[in-house]
């Protein structure tokens, strides 16, 4: 649904008129934190009853499978696109990828020389996956202050163009694209969140401040950002501070606020979001978010050139997007059981 106004401007309007609606904030940045809190929680277990060794096997294994979705999904899409030759995908760097030939386009996949719109965040987390046993060994050590402060220098170094320099050193001819997610930056996400995983792993109680000052501070700066968010009061902050592809310095604050505020009323939260069909597709994630876009690419072979449908068509398009997540679970969950089975002969 957070797609969805981004892939069909002018379509979904009541949809575009809540994107980001929390301030400056989307799903990608809750996303990334949550990877790397889970990450803590997962491999610090596997850590403590198995070794460093098996994090290392565990980590690299959880990283290749991510790379190997990614570029499955990016090649079949690629694919499909072309041999229907309908609805071309003209979603950001999407259409340079289609303009190219497929071995070309392949080639470049493969290789992350281009990382397309949308699904460029999955090779991202694959490379911090990369980091994260050295990081967790860090944690387990206790030396939070010394991996929040390389986390933090990294970002600082890409607030001052750290990508850009590394990418001249490449070739112009290759034409590259390593997405719109400046990984330099958008790492500091990801250890914040193992840095607050392995926190909640190893505290027998609850570790975050307590009292009533910092959530009412938390508050009155998440307000504030809203207001800019959405315009409220007329004032333009400076895109460098609040933006998203290098986490601008605000941004990160006004990110911080917000989780923070999230983690106090996390247990008042739990039940509503108690799901069984929201653990199903979690259980499933990487798949469903690798292969997310074909049912939108079928919404946008329906949709065709339109730039405006009724509510109740939005509504249903909505409905026919959720599905296919579902739909993608249920193969995912076929496959898998498939390949055990295959395993054990």
């Amino acid at each position: 649904m957070d797609h969805l106004p981004v892939f069909f401007p002018g379509v979904f309007i009541f949809l575009s008129v809540i994107y980001s609606p929390f301030g400056f904030f989307s799903v990608a940045e809750g996303f990334v934190f949550l990877s790397g809190f889970v990450s803590a929680l997962v491999y610090t277990r596997v850590g403590r009853e198995q070794g460093q060794r098996a994090v290392w096997r565990k980590a690299l294994a959880r990283a290749r499978n991510i790379y190997l979705c990614y570029v499955v999904a990016t090649v079949a899409l690629l694919t499909l696109a072309k041999c229907i030759n309908v609805g071309a995908l003209e979603w950001g760097a999407w259409a340079d990828l289609v303009d190219q030939s497929l071995p070309m386009a392949s080639a470049k996949v493969i290789t992350l020389l281009y990382q397309p719109t949308f699904l460029e965040i999955l090779p991202m987390y694959a490379l911090f996956l990369l980091f994260m046993p050295i990081m967790l060994n860090q944690l387990e050590r206790r030396n939070y202050l010394l991996v929040g402060l390389i986390s933090f220098l990294t970002w600082g170094a890409a607030q001052y163009g750290l990508r850009i320099e590394l990418i001249r050193l490449f070739p112009s001819s290759l034409d590259i694209h390593f997405g719109f997610f400046n990984s330099f930056a958008w790492q500091i996400l990801f250890f914040s969140g193992l840095i607050c995983g392995h926190k909640t792993y190893t505290s027998h109680s609850r570790w975050l401040p307590t009292g009533w000052t910092l959530p009412v501070l938390a508050c009155v700066l998440a307000l504030a950002f809203f207001s800019f968010r959405h315009d409220l009061w007329g004032i333009h902050l400076n895109k460098r501070w609040v933006g998203r592809s290098n986490l601008g310095p605000l941004r990160l604050l006004n990110i911080a606020c917000l989780i923070f505020l999230v983690c106090k009323v996390r247990r008042q939260t739990e039940k509503y979001i108690a799901w069984k069909g929201f653990a199903f597709l979690s259980k499933h994630s990487l798949q469903v978010f690798a292969f997310h876009l074909f049912p939108l690419y079928v919404l946008g072979i329906v949709f065709g050139a339109r730039m405006s449908v009724p509510i109740w068509e939005q509504v249903i398009a909505m409905g026919f997007g959720i599905l296919g997540l579902f739909q993608i679970a249920f193969i995912s969950q076929l496959v898998k059981a498939r390949l055990v089975k295959f395993t054990k002969r």
